[in-house]
């Protein structure tokens, strides 16, 4: 029973502090299911993250997902589907899909 009611504190106090520093939902500006989204652990130092889904989407932040950038369209072609993304850095990410 302790176990269960240290653990129960843990994720109350984890959810506030997750609150502060977390995400809040937001439209994304495009119509495509988006799939996969990628950021920096430490997100007090880095404001960036990216997102990418169906049709070559793929979408930045540099403010901590205030606003959106569009940056589909870099080579990547609307007939694959991106299933996942790996933040490199606040300029780079990696993609991985399928031609659907």
């Amino acid at each position: 029973m302790k176990t269960t009611i240290t653990l129960f504190l843990a994720l109350i106090t984890s959810t506030n502090i997750y609150s502060q520093w977390g995400w809040v939902e937001q439209t994304s500006g495009v119509t495509v299911q988006l799939t996969s989204v990628s950021s920096t652990p430490n997100y007090e130092t880095s404001q960036s993250a990216w997102i990418c889904g169906y049709s070559g989407t793929v979408l930045k932040t540099t403010n901590r997902g205030v606003n959106w950038i569009n940056v589909s369209g870099n080579g990547i072609p609307a007939t694959v589907s991106l299933i996942n993304i790996v933040r490199v850095n606040d300029n780079t990410a990696l993609t991985a899909g399928y031609i659907s």
